[in-house]
């Protein structure tokens, strides 16, 4: 099943496999394997999750992807 969205915060909590793609022409740039839903599933709690220090890393990554930046340091930092 797909699912299309805009959002990366709904995309990381919804998918198992998420799938960056490029402007005109669509192309997929990166993929990432996430099982942020599944721990929604087996704990309840979104704001845990979402909170979570990798949540927050594989968030600001993919966004620095889609912005053409470099991922914010803060972020990643706290997953280490």
């Amino acid at each position: 099943m797909f699912f299309i969205t805009h959002s990366v915060e709904e995309a990381l909590f919804l998918a198992t496999h998420l799938v960056v793609m490029t402007p005109q022409p669509g192309r997929i740039s990166h993929q990432y394997e996430v099982d942020f839903g599944r721990r929604f599933i087996a704990t309840r709690n979104a704001r845990t999750i979402k909170s979570a220090p990798d949540f927050i890393r594989v968030r600001e990554e993919v966004l620095a992807v889609i912005q053409h930046r470099e991922p914010d340091a803060n972020a990643i930092a706290l997953d280490g």
